[in-house]
């Protein structure tokens, strides 16, 4: 019998071998080089587009290499260790679009199809287990209805959890043929494209325009004039109360007009000046019904010469306390239409003649004049018609 030697088997070379290995996308094809490396040659190709990783690909050179120096075949190792990667990628994306679910954001198609995976997002939406895989998505939807029903109604989860309902259900199609969902979705987009985001009614914008301009008057002009009526106004208080110049009182009361000047300037010169407080703090207030003759009368319910000093310091005081809110409503109202574009929503306390009329005259003002004060006082000319009404509803009391 012929003798016939053994030979081993002759392994391939490495070029022979990573040539034929398969790639991410098809063949390696890097061939080895064999001089001195020079730019752009090496062991990792160039980035194509859609490539795995750099690192990735250089962890599937290295074990490919691995297994030719152990002797081994690398295709099918590196065809595992590729399907590894390729794994762990597609569980990466699945994590990232639970979290985005979970946490309320925007979700998309892309983001169903990583939870999914293209295969079950297919049979979802166009399968032959259509059916059954809407029955889960509906069975998912309900158990979020269930988890946001059961919170409080103040719970911050609820609005989370709203967000994830709106996302599933837009997700598997909901909306699509739901005239309600359809109304809010065309409705959103109309006010989204709104000049700054407002759904206002004309005459709700020119309300914003007006008030704008009025605003800007208020802070670049009127803010600084009212604090410096308040200011006045508090000196004034401050004078009655320390007794330092007698400016009212019966006999103040009945001394002529004409000789005022001469005989009580203190008391006159204290009269202009509250006249200036209301007049410069109340006409830009009031408006068009602040006339000339509403203003002598607010001017004479707050200070009433022919009354004593501790009902004019009473009344003063309420005037100041109605020129501080009035300012403060004002400056609430200029802070809401910084805070939401428009003066629209905003709610305040009318003011007007009669309201402030009907704070600065009070019945305790004539408590502690006697019948005969009442009537000097009712005869003035400086007395109210408002006045006026409190005197004959206190005598009437008393009788």
């Amino acid at each position: 019998m012929a003798y016939t030697p053994f030979k081993f088997p002759q392994q391939p070379t490495v070029q022979q071998t990573l040539s034929r290995t398969p790639g991410y996308f098809g063949q390696l094809n890097m061939p080895v080089p064999s001089g001195p490396a020079t730019q752009n040659q090496g062991m990792l190709p160039s980035a194509t587009p859609n490539a795995m990783p750099r690192n990735q690909k250089a962890a599937i050179i290295m074990g490919a290499l691995s297994d030719i120096f152990r002797g081994q075949d690398p295709t099918q190792n590196t065809i595992a260790r590729q399907q590894q990667m390729v794994a762990m990628q597609e569980r990466a994306k699945q994590q990232q679009a639970m979290q985005k679910l979970r946490d309320g954001q925007p979700f998309t198609q892309a983001d169903m199809i990583d939870i999914l995976g293209p295969k079950d997002y297919l049979t979802a939406t166009m399968g032959t287990n259509k059916g059954t895989s809407l029955m889960q998505n509906t069975g998912y939807i309900d158990d979020l209805y269930a988890q946001r029903d059961a919170l409080p109604e103040n719970d911050p989860m609820r609005q989370r959890l709203d967000t994830a309902i709106r996302n599933a259900e837009a997700g598997i199609g909901a909306y699509k043929y739901d005239p309600t969902r359809q109304f809010d979705i065309t409705e959103s987009k109309r006010i989204a494209g709104s000049p700054g985001g407002l759904d206002l009614t004309p005459i709700e914008s020119g309300i914003d325009t007006a008030f704008a301009k009025d605003a800007a008057d208020y802070i670049y002009n009127n803010k600084a004039q009212v604090q410096a009526n308040l200011n006045n106004l508090g000196e004034k208080i401050n004078i009655l109360e320390a007794g330092e110049k007698n400016v009212s009182g019966p006999e103040i009361g009945l001394t002529p007009e004409i000789l005022a000047p001469i005989l009580i300037p203190d008391a006159v010169a204290f009269e202009d000046d509250v006249r200036d407080v209301v007049f410069q703090s109340l006409r830009e207030k009031l408006g068009a019904q602040f006339t000339e003759r509403e203003g002598d009368r607010l001017v004479a319910a707050a200070f009433n010469k022919s009354l004593p000093e501790e009902v004019n310091i009473a009344r003063l005081r309420r005037l100041y306390g109605t020129i501080e809110d009035a300012a403060l409503a004002k400056e609430n109202a200029i802070a809401h239409y910084n805070e939401f574009g428009t003066i629209k929503g905003y709610q305040s306390a009318p003011l007007n003649f009669e309201s402030i009329m009907n704070k600065l005259v009070a019945p305790n003002d004539f408590e502690g004049l006697t019948d005969e004060q009442l009537l000097k006082v009712y005869e003035s000319d400086d007395t109210t018609d408002e006045e006026r009404d409190v005197i004959e509803s206190i005598v009437k009391a008393r009788d």
